[in-house]
């Protein structure tokens, strides 16, 4: 990738460098009802089989945590649904790399524990990596990613922009002033 193109998506782009288990840890200070993780086979041609005895064993030596899980069941394309509200819990789970001897990996739900809003009018020269820091420092909130919503080949000098957050109550206000100086 060229510095031109990374720095075309320096501008459209923003994600955390923390991993989805930081950010899991860090929701512990936030607000939030439960997280939900599914456990899916990565090869795509079968299921984790529903009917073995030993898979309720095997999932509770695998979570230190098992008490923590609230509900659990397979959902119809084959894969485990894992609802729980301890962040710990949830970071054993994600972890898990192989139930009976399959392959799986875990994708995370992030609608359960975050929560999006717009900002409008934010200067199409200004990296998102600054809004981030700034609305960070500011604001006191944990980005999870920001995408700039902006047509291909537009020339507007401000877009809004989509600002994922950590915990479920988006602030009622944003102070952001280093834009306007």
């Amino acid at each position: 990738m060229t510095d031109n193109m990374k720095e075309d998506t320096d501008y459209k782009y923003f994600k955390s460098t923390h991993t989805a288990q930081e950010l899991i840890l860090r929701i512990d200070s936030k607000s939030f009802n439960e997280i939900t993780i599914l456990l899916e086979n990565t090869e795509k041609t079968g299921n984790i089989p529903k009917s073995n005895p030993h898979l309720y064993t095997e999932l509770k030596n695998k979570i230190p945590r098992h008490d923590k899980i609230t509900h659990m069941y397979f959902t119809r394309s084959g894969k485990i649904k894992i609802s729980t509200s301890d962040p710990v819990c949830d970071v054993q789970i994600t972890a898990i790399e192989q139930i009976l001897n399959i392959s799986v990996k875990a994708n995370i739900i992030w609608e359960g524990f975050t929560s999006r809003f717009l900002l409008f009018n934010i200067p199409t020269n200004v990296h998102l990596t600054d809004v981030a820091t700034e609305l960070k420092n500011s604001n006191d909130i944990e980005i999870v990613e920001i995408r700039r919503i902006l047509k291909k080949n537009s020339r507007q000098e401000a877009s809004p922009v989509l600002i994922t957050i950590l915990g479920i109550n988006a602030p009622e206000c944003v102070k952001l002033w280093f834009f306007n100086h």
